[in-house]
């Protein structure tokens, strides 16, 4: 079993219609194997709509919570299960790698 996690890297920003108003989200989805520990990620780009003003919430009242919620409320099912898939498969390339006796590693500089 894979669990998978939604990151918030980075938000790209706009002055309209408000200050620090978020146009597009920058992310990864991380899935670590259960049994393995095996590791694989998917990065993603989000460009967001124009947001209602009924419902704006200013930039230093976004949590990461609400983030995610417009990142995975933008994929479709469809959208979703590919990239997990993708990450599936990353994890099966790597448990190849150690069962031909090789060892996967993450590189240091890169942090999971």
């Amino acid at each position: 079993m894979v669990n998978y996690t939604w990151k918030v890297l980075n938000l790209s920003c706009a002055d309209t219609p408000m200050p620090n108003t978020v146009v597009t989200v920058f992310g990864r989805l991380e899935g670590v194997d259960a049994n393995t520990n095996l590791s694989g990620a998917v990065k993603f780009q989000v460009d967001l709509g124009t947001p209602d003003a009924n419902t704006f919430i200013s930039f230093n009242n976004l949590t990461s919570n609400t983030v995610i919620n417009w990142v995975t409320s933008s994929f479709s099912t469809d959208d979703i299960n590919h990239m997990e898939q993708r990450i599936v498969d990353q994890i099966a390339l790597a448990q190849q790698t150690i069962t031909n006796n090789k060892t996967a590693m993450t590189p240091p500089w890169i942090k999971i």
